[in-house]
């Protein structure tokens, strides 16, 4: 060895042994050893204690045996060679045994272990002679020869985020979630096979962090040697490097920046990309010389065109001289191809203005080719992490612990200003996302996303168009290798495990399996797809045509200044004094500014003495013709009728018209006892005249007016004449008249009678009578000629529309006049309404007005709102609520603008004016009146001059000289009439100072404090009455049957589970008492779901004496039981009195109805906690009817399971915590045992009880919720495609009968509407199948919400005081509402709003404080807010906190499992 100048050390002595390595060149380092030393076994031990038998080194064993062996047997072993099997000589060892047995003969053996659990293996590995040298027996390296570990088990461990990973690890499900253990695990059962070994797994959730040299996770354990290969690929990094060893066998995944390539127009404008900057230079050279060339050669046409020899032609062509704008705007126009106004007519501009054409067409062809090309062009510029930075794309960032930890780890000068810049902005919300959304922003938007590749390739894959998967684009952020399996430091198998992995890859079992779990990035088959235009390709343009549109404003409005400059220098105009007088009424587009003035007379009288009259009193229309003037009719309650036709001029001395003269009244007679209504129209067959109907108490007269012009002195002169008229058989309230049935040219009437009759009268012919029901007084009524409808309320404040009456009327009798020969005493026909509206409170006054061709408004006064609805469904249009009281309305229509005004005079005398819901005006009136409405009169034209001359230009426009628009006219219940306009004199009303006083507010609060609690003391009492004579008035007594009956009426299927109890009813009596007559007795009975009563209302004509009722309750569905509560609620009258009584009784059905004992359930999904103040009370008083069944049980648990579900509810006792844990696996479940334990601990105990809301009953509540919104949303879904296909369906009826009634000879058949009928029908069916399933689901879904709704409130009640409780039940604790248009969800988020409001004690800054509305709830984002205001007032409430209970529970359960 010293002649190769190797380093060497000789020792015959015992010493401490020394582990040196010399040399770089592991493979030379070689121990040898004399086992006929007498220290030979004890240098082994030292050399096993020190781990010197792992490779490098390398052992050569000496042994002479010459005078110990025995020919025969040569292979075994002597002396002191078991001392191996204690030593750790594993497959990475390399110990040769050289024992000389004769002469110079060597038997060389090689001596190993598989592990620590295996035995000793010799190895003959050759011999050794002076003569032949070495003969090796195999030249096999060691982790060739010893890959056979026998067995021996090995351990390793998997690195999981899913814990549902554990599931999945072969079947290749979910390849998303963990897709580096799942392959991981597959190559390692490969390499433990292919040793002949068996393995265990441990489960980490991390790979490992160093904390002052010591690991946790998979990396601590393999430096601690608890497990010996690695489940899970790692990172190759520095500070693992001298603990870990790695295996190349690469795990080809990684992280990075996944981005769709953006368009070109996105980087660069691709407007000036589709010529070269020398094309442009080129370009705009050419233009400039064209522009010179071009205004010369104009300069010379017009100069020879003024000439006297071609002036005339001239004329014709160009009138003035060309300037450097016009020439520039030719330019531009050719250029772009967009045309010009100038045409050349000389030789020299034509040739110029040829050869700019045709240059530029050439190049306008070109640039739109090129721009259509680069419009459809995507870049790739983008390339490095500095190109990333700097580019318009969007970047985010997948929420997981790896990119959390490296993108904040690396300091590099781009990659932080990438997290500072792009990832975590400041101000604004980080880019921190799911895989997810990053891969739908990447699909939608400029965007690049951080994440594991192959997951996201799986999403794109599945979910991305074929051209979208074009252009797909990666950058490496992390710059790291592929990740390595990776084993302990000196590992005895990491040679064979090298081994093995290499065989792994030259097999192919690694590609294999990676192939299956990891998706490349997929391939673009198609890049033909339609790219839309947005403001991005356009910026340019869009930018021009801004900055030009500025340009043209600043330009436009110094022009306004110049003229208005102008016009005042060279303007003089005269001030009109009186303008004032004569300010219009907003009939036009400029309405003054709101202010209380008063009224300008234009005209005033007063009808009749000491006569009253009503807003059915006053009359407007035109006659004598619609080109004449209106007329005024008033008709008082004393049957004395006037006609008036209101003519007044100008007076010059008091500046004010002239007013009422006795001219005015054309008629003045007296009709009848009394004139309720009137009407005009044209009532006469054959006549368009039109006529007055006059309704009286006893009769129907149509009078016929005849005006004779200048028949006398003082003016016109007017006589009436009877037409016809009909008796009435009832007396009447109000007429109604127009085109009934669609009719043309004629008016029909329509009689209300006090009874609600309605009577039809076509003209001089009766025809027949309706009724309409729930009529206790007769209400106003409209007819809507356009639809055809009347509408009128009902005595229960509903608005009722009762569609095409006539023609619905007309198939019940063969002609019209068959109503005359009918019996008088038939019975009247009742009609439906075609669709109601609830007003909710009284309404005064209603009336129609045409808003256009398409829509007519309906418009209600009520007495404290004005409503204006659509006509064709039940559809508010708006609503405005009035403080004050109103008397009457008129509604009109300003023409040509279609603004809809509505006249509203208040109780206060004041006139207001409406534009929707906005006040326009408002002016202070003489006196009250009873009636408004709006007429046109004529002005006297005799002082018209000097009338003109005092109105300006505006006023004259509206007054139209001869006539005036818009006049009101207003009656009062005296008589006092009015026509008036609106004016800017302002009243002199002065409101009267304020005069302070004295008040106690200490007093007045005590008192509210005493109200308070004497209401909360009325409350408390539940249903009992204080009034003892009411209590004796009816007594009810409830008897509850505690033997439960087999329920006839349950599932059949059920029947085999009669033990069970399923299908069970309960009796209950309720016998009513009484020591006098009750009227119209009705007896409800309430039960929740999915209990029912086979009867739940009663009525009894008359009660006397006693009454006994029998009902049956019984379940009906397979729904979790949420109250065993009967409400019994009997209303009356009395007899003497014929008050209106109320009394409501509750009972409870018995628990074992809807529960049985079984055994307790150790584990659960939703757990309630009730924590007591006083010991606990055992379960056998808490619940005596399960008593039996408790004794079997455990003495601190209870189960109890639903009867219709078969849901368990486990109730925990912990005697040392004095709680009580209620948990199930279903939560709604819980909500019924809850209920009755904390009713049955009440009744018990005296104690206090507190309990906390967990963060699951939260999301339980949540889940539900998006449960019952879904299925209302599946709902609405079905119901809006049955209305297409109705609508179509009737298209398509209207479209076969109007065929049928042309008689067309071509065969329906042909037409195919018959088989799009049937086909319609089909579809309709089928939807309405699917839409009893959908609702279905719904009710559903709202019991599972007030399921848990109610669970929720009987947590929370026990923790806040009652008025809180109270205002949060009121807002959620409701039950949902089978209703399509408001539901759950939109009355609680109002009601949750209001809540929050009220219970603030800062700012609300942080919630919506907008005042809510009822509306449907359609956008996700309104159901988020409700999700979070829901969260916001439980933690309101909640006074106790989470983490208490939870570690209470931790410390009962752990209480709980030692006790078992």
């Amino acid at each position: 060895m010293s002649n190769h100048h190797l380093t060497h050390d000789i020792h015959n002595f015992v010493d401490d042994l020394e582990e040196r390595i010399y040399n770089n060149l592991e493979h030379r380092n070689l121990y040898m050893l004399d086992l006929n030393c007498d220290y030979a076994i004890k240098i082994l031990r030292q050399a096993h204690s020190k781990g010197m038998f792992i490779a490098p080194m390398k052992w050569l064993l000496l042994q002479d045996r010459r005078t110990m062996i025995d020919n025969a047997n040569i292979t075994s072993t002597y002396d002191n060679l078991e001392v191996f099997e204690d030593l750790a000589v594993y497959p990475d060892s390399d110990v040769v045994l050289a024992r000389r047995f004769d002469g110079d003969f060597l038997q060389l053996t090689s001596i190993y272990r598989p592990s620590s659990q295996r035995a000793v293996i010799w190895e003959n590995r050759g011999n050794w002679t002076i003569n032949n040298g070495l003969q090796m027996s195999t030249f096999d390296v060691a982790s060739a020869r010893r890959r056979n570990l026998q067995q021996s088990h090995l351990k390793s461990c998997l690195v999981m985020t899913d814990p549902d990973t554990i599931n999945h690890l072969t079947d290749f499900k979910y390849s998303a979630i963990d897709p580096m253990t799942k392959v991981n695990y597959i190559w390692v059962l490969h390499l433990v096979n292919r040793m002949n070994a068996t393995i265990s797994f441990n489960i980490s959730n991390n790979w490992g962090r160093s904390n002052n040299g010591s690991w946790d996770g998979m990396v601590g354990m393999l430096q601690r040697h608890e497990i010996d290969i690695g489940g899970t690929s790692v990172y190759m990094l520095a500070n693992r490097i001298h603990v870990l060893e790695y295996i190349q066998l690469y795990t080809r995944t990684g992280l990075s920046f996944v981005f769709r390539r953006p368009l070109l127009s996105t980087i660069k404008n691709i407007f000036t990309l589709p010529f070269q900057k020398n094309v442009w230079i080129a370009i705009a050279i050419y233009l400039v010389l064209v522009f010179c060339l071009l205004y010369m050669s104009m300069k010379w046409e017009h100069y020879r065109g003024t000439s006297k020899k071609s002036a005339a032609y001239w004329t014709r062509l160009n009138i003035s001289e060309s300037t450097i704008t016009d020439n520039l705007l030719f330019l531009l126009g050719a250029f772009a191809q967009q045309g010009y106004s100038y045409e050349p007519y000389r030789i020299p501009s034509r040739i110029i203005t040829l050869m700019l054409l045709l240059t530029s067409l050439s190049l306008y062809a070109a640039y739109t080719a090129n721009i259509v090309a680069l419009l459809q062009s995507t870049t790739d510029s983008i390339k490095t992490l500095s190109d990333l930075l700097h580019s318009p794309l969007n970047l985010g960032v997948q929420d997981i612990v790896f990119n959390r930890l490296y993108f904040k780890a690396l300091q590099d000068p781009v990659r932080k200003a990438i997290v500072q810049q792009k990832v975590e902005p400041k101000g604004r919300k980080s880019n921190w996302m799911s895989l997810e959304e990053g891969v739908r922003r990447i699909r939608n938007e400029p965007f690049a996303f951080h994440g594991i590749r192959s997951p996201m390739y799986t999403i794109i894959q599945h979910t991305y168009q074929e051209e979208e998967k074009c252009g797909l684009t990666e950058i490496d952020y992390l710059n790291e290798i592929y990740p390595v399996i990776a084993i302990a430091k000196k590992s005895p198998y990491l040679e064979i495990i090298k081994n093995g992995a290499l065989k792994l890859r030259e097999y192919g079992l690694m590609y294999r399996d990676e192939y299956r779990i990891y998706i490349k990035k997929p391939t673009c088959s198609s890049q033909t797809g339609f790219i839309t235009i947005g403001f991005t390709e356009c910026y340019f343009a869009i930018i021009t045509m801004g900055y030009g549109a500025l340009f043209s404003v600043i330009i436009f409005a110094l022009e306004l200044l110049w003229h208005k400059r102008c016009f005042l220098i060279k303007k003089k105009f005269k001030m009109i004094e009186n303008y004032n007088h004569f300010r219009p009424i907003p009939d036009e587009n400029s309405v003054p500014e709101m202010s209380l003035f008063k009224t300008n007379e234009w005209w005033r009288t007063q009808c009749g003495v000491n006569e009253s009259f009503d807003r059915h009193s006053l009359l407007i229309t035109p006659l004598f013709g619609v080109d004449r003037k209106d007329i005024i009719v008033i008709g008082s309650h004393s049957g004395h009728l006037r006609i008036y036709s209101p003519f007044s001029q100008w007076i010059e001395e008091t500046k004010s018209p002239s007013g009422y003269k006795s001219s005015d009244l054309i008629v003045e007679t007296q009709i009848s006892d009394c004139i309720v209504d009137m009407k005009a129209g044209k009532f006469v067959s054959g006549s368009p005249d039109t006529r007055l109907a006059i309704l009286t108490p006893k009769k129907l007269v149509i009078y016929s007016i005849i005006l004779s012009q200048g028949s006398v002195e003082h003016g016109d002169h007017c006589d009436l004449e009877i037409v016809y008229e009909h008796l009435l058989p009832r007396f009447p309230a109000s007429l109604t008249t127009g085109p009934f049935g669609g009719v043309r040219g004629r008016d029909f009437l329509c009689v209300q009678c006090l009874d609600g009759t309605l009577l039809f009268y076509e003209q001089e012919t009766p025809t027949f009578s309706l009724v309409l029901r729930n009529r206790l007084l007769p209400e106003p009524i409209v007819y809507v000629s356009r639809n055809d409808i009347f509408v009128t309320p009902s005595s229960s404040w509903i608005l009722e529309c009762y569609r095409q009456v006539v023609p619905l009327c007309h198939s019940k009798y063969k002609s019209m006049a068959e109503f005359g020969s009918k019996d008088r005493s038939e019975e009247s026909k009742n009609l439906e309404p075609d669709w109601s509206y609830n007003i909710g409170e009284a309404v005064l006054d209603i009336d129609a007005v045409i808003l256009s061709s398409f829509e007519v408004g309906i418009l209600i006064l009520g007495e404290k709102s004005l409503y204006c609805l659509k006509d064709n469904c039940v559809t508010l249009k708006y609503s405005k609520r009035l403080e004050y009281k109103a008397l009457c309305f008129q509604p009109y229509v300003i023409e040509p603008d279609g603004k809809l005004m509505v006249l509203v005079i208040a109780d206060t005398n004041t006139l207001m004016i409406y534009e929707g819901t906005t006040l326009r005006w408002s002016a202070q009136l003489p006196f009250t009146p009873v009636a408004v409405t709006r007429a046109h009169f004529q002005l006297n034209t005799e002082n018209s001059d000097s009338l003109i001359s005092e109105l300006s230009s505006r006023q004259l426009e509206l007054f139209r000289v001869d006539h005036l628009d818009g006049v009101i006219v207003v009656l009062s219940e005296e008589g006092q009439l009015e026509a008036c306009y609106l004016g800017s004199e302002p009243s002199l009303f002065i409101a009267p100072p304020l005069h302070r006083r004295g008040y106690d507010y200490v007093a007045a609060e005590d008192e509210l404090m005493e109200l308070r609690k004497l209401a909360k003391k009325n409350k408390a009492s539940g249903n009992q009455l204080n009034d003892v004579t009411m209590d004796a008035e009816l007594i009810i007594s409830v008897t509850v049957s505690a033997d439960l009956e087999p329920c006839p009426r349950g599932n059949q299927d059920d029947s085999k589970d009669d033990s069970e109890g399923r299908n069970l009813m309960c009796r209950i009596t309720i016998e009513l008492s009484t020591y006098m007559t009750l009227r119209d007795v009705q007896v409800c009975v309430d039960v929740s779901k999915p209990f029912v009563a086979d009867k739940d209302r009663y009525v009894i004509t008359n009660l006397c004496d006693r009454h006994i009722l029998r009902v049956m309750i019984y379940p009906t569905m397979d729904l979790p039981a949420m109250s065993s509560d009967v409400r019994i609620t009997a209303s009356y009258e009395t007899a003497d009195r014929g008050s209106l009584r109320v009394l409501q009784k509750t009972v409870q059905l018995p628990l074992k109805m809807m529960l049985r004992a079984c055994p307790p359930e150790n584990t659960s999904t939703f757990t309630a906690t009730i924590k007591c103040s006083e010991p606990l009370v055992a379960f056998s008083q808490l619940f005596p009817e399960f008593t039996g069944d408790v004794q079997r049980q455990n003495w601190n648990a209870l189960g109890l399971q639903h009867l219709q579900t078969g849901s368990v509810v486990t109730i925990v006792s912990g005697a040392t915590s004095n709680r009580y844990r209620v948990q199930s696996n279903d939560g709604l479940s819980m909500a019924l045992v809850v209920q009755q334990l904390v009713n049955r601990l009440k009744d018990k105990a005296t104690g206090n009880f507190t309990t906390a809301i967990a963060q699951n009953h939260i999301q339980l509540v949540q889940s539900q919720m998006e449960a019952h919104y879904h299925s209302r949303q599946k709902v609405d879904k079905i119901a809006s495609e049955i209305g297409l296909l109705s609508t179509q369906l009737r298209n398509i009826e209207r479209r076969m009968l109007r065929a049928v009634r042309e008689r067309n000879t071509r065969s329906l058949t042909t037409t195919g509407l018959p088989f799009l009928l049937e086909s319609t029908y089909r579809a309709i069916f089928a939807l309405l199948d699917d839409l009893a399933i959908a609702r279905a689901e719904r009710e559903r879904a709202g019991h599972g919400l007030r399921c848990i709704v109610r669970l929720l409130l009987l947590l929370l009640r026990l923790n806040v005081n009652d008025d809180k409780y109270a205002m949060l039940e009121a807002a959620i604790g409701f039950d949902p509402q089978l209703c399509d248009e408001l539901d759950w969800e939109e009355i609680a988020d109002v009601s949750l709003s209001a809540f929050l409001r009220s219970t603030s004690r800062k700012s609300m800054s942080h919630l919506d404080t907008k005042s809510a509305t009822l509306t449907k709830m359609t956008s996700a984002k309104e159901f988020a807010k409700l999700k979070k205001r829901l969260v916001h007032a439980i933690e309101r409430l909640d006074s106790c906190r989470e983490a208490d209970i939870v570690e209470n529970e931790q410390l009962e359960a752990a209480g709980n499992h030692a006790s078992s």
